[in-house]
C-alpha cells in the first residue's frame, strides 16, 4: 500500500493506530513496550499492530535473545512514516485555519 493512495482514505486509521505508529517510528519495540507506552491492553495492541502490518505500515522482525528464544520487534515502514507526516501536516493545517478564523 502506497502512502499516496492511503492518504485519501486513512479513515481506516484510528487515533490508536497513529499513536502506535508514533511509538515505533524512531526505534523498533516489542508489543509489551508499545502497550506500556500507549497505556493500552496488550491484546488490543496486538490487534492494532496486526492491522498496521496488513496495511504495510509496520513490519515485524525477530531478534534472537538466546539459543532457542526469539523476540518480536515492530517498526514503522517508510509508508508508515509518510502517513505520520501527512497526519501531522493535516493537524498543522487545521490549527492554522482555526487560528486564522479566530483572528
Amino acid at each position: 500500500m502506497n502512502a499516496r493512495n492511503f492518504g485519501s482514505n486513512d479513515s481506516r486509521l484510528t487515533k490508536w493506530h497513529i499513536q502506535i505508529l508514533r511509538c515505533v517510528k524512531g526505534r523498533s519495540k516489542p508489543e509489551g513496550k508499545i502497550s506500556s507506552q500507549t497505556e493500552l491492553n496488550p491484546l488490543i495492541v496486538s490487534q492494532l499492530v496486526t492491522d498496521l502490518m496488513e496495511y504495510g505500515l509496520v513490519e515485524r522482525t525477530l531478534k534472537r535473545k538466546m539459543h532457542m528464544y526469539y523476540r518480536e520487534y515492530f517498526s514503522a515502514t517508510l509508508d508508515g512514516i509518510a502517513i505520520l507526516e501527512t497526519a501531522r501536516t493535516r493537524e498543522n493545517d487545521l490549527v492554522g485555519r482555526i487560528i486564522s478564523f479566530l483572528s
